[in-house]
């Protein structure tokens, strides 16, 4: 009932390539009138991409509706297919129509590749700040394996700018991380964990003997351990990673 030809079978296959050809054509203006008048009467549709186009816009105008943003994500297999698309736009643009260009931006698509993957990150990491309370996202997360890579590289950059290399990370995205809570140094962070559970076994039992093999927390025990070396090769004048700033905490403890 219509001239959409599937791409199955020999004949079909050669036959949809003889449609492509008359839509470019038409494109290009060298189809005659009369050409033109007798495709048109039987239904012929110049512009079958536009169909398919408009149902994936349909799509994206949705999700954006939902999420107020067009930043599809990359983990979710039901959104694959948008994804996908959304990519093809941005490596495509040049062959899109200005009205297709245009209606993608009034939804706030973003046509820049990297920033399309710093914003997906970025929606990302604070999904899993509003889920677990902190940024800190392990080096093997499965439920969204490439956070877990982009923020090993944001870290690795920002030791790069802080070192004068040139990075794609700029000053206003540092600022949108540490406004999330994103700690730069995750060592750090673990320190002051550690610490804080040094403070808390101190309150419990009066003390800060917490042995090697601790129970109902090993990583303090070995944690520790390492800290009195530290703070005794401190003492020493000897070379320690241990900062001034920690050891006073550390001897403020009773260490």
């Amino acid at each position: 009932g219509d001239c959409r030809v599937p791409g199955v079978g020999k004949r079909n296959t050669l036959l949809k390539a003889w449609v492509r050809d008359q839509s470019l054509s038409y494109a290009n203006g060298t189809l005659s009138s009369e050409q033109i008048a007798e495709l048109k009467s039987i239904g012929f549709d110049f512009h079958p991409e536009f169909e398919s186009w408009n149902e994936m816009f349909k799509k994206m105008s949705e999700f954006y509706f939902e999420h107020t943003h067009c930043v599809i994500p990359s983990n979710n297999d039901t959104l694959l297919i948008l994804f996908k698309w959304a990519q093809e736009q941005r490596q495509n643009r040049s062959m899109l129509t200005q009205a297709q260009i245009e209606s993608l931006s009034k939804f706030e698509f973003v046509w820049d590749e990297n920033e399309a993957i710093w914003k997906e990150m970025f929606v990302a990491l604070r999904s899993f700040r509003f889920k677990y309370g902190h940024c800190a996202v392990p080096q093997i997360y499965l439920p969204y394996p490439s956070l877990a890579v982009w923020v090993i590289r944001i870290r690795q950059q920002y030791e790069q700018l802080k070192n004068g290399e040139a990075v794609l990370l700029k000053e206003g995205q540092i600022e949108e991380l540490e406004n999330e809570g994103f700690i730069w140094d995750e060592s750090a962070r673990e320190w002051e964990i550690r610490y804080k559970e040094l403070q808390q076994f101190l309150m419990t039992n009066g003390h800060c003997s917490v042995p090697l093999w601790y129970p109902s927390n090993p990583p303090l025990g070995h944690w520790l351990t390492v800290q009195k070396r530290q703070l005794d090769l401190m003492r020493k004048g000897l070379p320690n990673k241990l900062s001034e700033e920690n050891a006073i905490l550390l001897e403020k403890i009773g260490l």
